[in-house]
């Protein structure tokens, strides 16, 4: 998949860490060759990540790590 084809398939879900990046205030943590996709910003479930990794545009891997 591009990265094009996996937002339109996550559509619905929010995109991003929801994480203050610790060296650079109000700025959200990133994972570089990453996307990161949520299903909530409650406490209780907001760090329950899809990890969607990239390489040359292209889905190279795929993971779920939960809160």
């Amino acid at each position: 998949m591009t990265v094009e084809e996996v937002r339109r398939t996550m559509t619905g879900y929010t995109e991003g860490t929801g994480w203050d990046d610790p060296g650079r205030p109000r700025e959200e943590l990133h994972i570089q060759g990453a996307l990161v996709f949520r299903h909530s910003n409650e406490p209780e479930f907001n760090s329950d990540w899809g990890i969607v990794w990239i390489a040359n545009g292209r889905v190279t891997k795929v993971e779920f790590s939960p809160d």
